[in-house]
């Protein structure tokens, strides 16, 4: 069962008068940052984006990620 923090647990948290400044611990960042997005395709916009992925045998997520990118950056360099 997932834990809460109570209100005033978070306003000490948050609070840099209660922070130890002199026994900071330093850690790495877990991961690699980003950010995921979550899309919804219809049944048939799903299967043709497959398909496109598939005949440049990319995964999925490559395409989206690529295809995305592309327009991207020919819409900002079309506005310079």
């Amino acid at each position: 069962m997932e834990q809460r923090w109570t209100d005033e647990e978070l306003k000490q948290l948050e609070d840099p008068d209660e922070w130890d400044w002199d026994h900071a611990v330093r850690v790495k960042p877990a991961g690699k940052p980003g950010a995921a997005v979550l899309l919804r395709f219809t049944n048939e916009e799903f299967y043709e984006v497959d398909a496109g992925a598939e005949r440049l045998g990319k995964k999925l997520t490559e395409f989206i990620k690529e295809a995305a990118l592309s327009k991207a950056r020919s819409k900002r360099t079309k506005r310079a």
